[in-house]
């Protein structure tokens, strides 16, 4: 494979169910939200997600830029 390729494949979306997707986005466990407050971001539409039939899946890389796009800070 070229190098165009082995970029295209890296860099792939990549969805995973809530948990995961929390474990993702914030890996130190004392630092991240709870999934309470996960759950209520998503039902203001802070983060993207798809909904196929009950489960939710998520993109990482797409919830982070979401939340610094939402939440953070200029400074």
């Amino acid at each position: 494979m070229n190098n165009d390729q082995n970029y295209n494949q890296s860099h792939e979306p990549v969805l995973l169910g809530i948990n995961a997707c929390i474990e993702a986005v914030f890996p130190d466990k004392e630092g991240r939200p709870c999934r309470r407050t996960f759950d209520e971001w998503r039902s203001r539409g802070f983060i993207p997600q798809i909904t196929v039939g009950r489960r939710v899946f998520l993109d990482p890389q797409a919830v982070r830029k979401a939340l610094i796009k939402r939440f953070g800070s200029n400074a």
